[in-house]
């Protein structure tokens, strides 16, 4: 009787907050886990795929700018034409902490049932090691409506920090997620 996630629509902060309680119970048993980081099965990203996802990006860009450029602030351009050239070295840049990390972490791939905000998540076939960060921003820019996410998303990131802690994760300050969580909000 569940129902699946509608990332068009958003979410509110109850639900938000219940599926990064979810995340964390993903990231925290992984967290920094040797054997995990050493399976290629998960940790597939290397300086070749990165430059590849780079270069899929910089080719279809201005394509995008052309069809979508009108409905953007002049300002979010300038960020764009300024940051996709720049995005391999992004892309390559150390990044905190390493879990395992759904990678497409949005309501699409969650599942509800009536009456319970907690979500089941499902499509687990991007699955990688990198920074938990990512899937948090992930998630909070590409699911909640600004009016909702500006005035809650301190609150939801410190959240996800609780349950991260309360899933064993020592040595990573709640400054260093929100530092991280900016970061990867590109």
């Amino acid at each position: 009787d569940a129902t699946q996630g509608d990332e068009i629509a958003g979410c509110d902060t109850e639900v938000a907050a219940a599926a990064l309680d979810q995340m964390a119970g993903l990231h925290a048993p992984c967290w920094e886990a040797a054997d995990l980081a050493a399976s290629p099965w998960v940790n597939r990203a290397t300086p070749d795929s990165d430059a590849f996802t780079a270069s899929i990006v910089s080719g279809v860009f201005p394509g995008f700018l052309d069809r979508y450029g009108d409905r953007l602030e002049p300002d979010h351009v300038r960020l764009l034409e300024s940051f996709v050239p720049r995005l391999g070295a992004w892309m390559a840049r150390p990044r905190g902490p390493r879990t395992v990390v759904h990678a497409d972490f949005r309501l699409d791939n969650l599942l509800f049932t009536p009456d319970d905000p907690v979500p089941v998540v499902v499509d687990y076939q991007t699955v990688g090691w990198g920074s938990g960060a990512y899937d948090v921003a992930y998630f909070v820019g590409g699911c909640l409506e600004p009016e909702i996410r500006r005035p809650a998303a301190e609150e939801l990131v410190a959240g996800y920090h609780r349950a991260l802690v309360a899933g064993g994760v020592r040595d990573y300050p709640l400054a260093d997620l929100v530092v991280d969580y900016r970061r990867e909000c590109f």
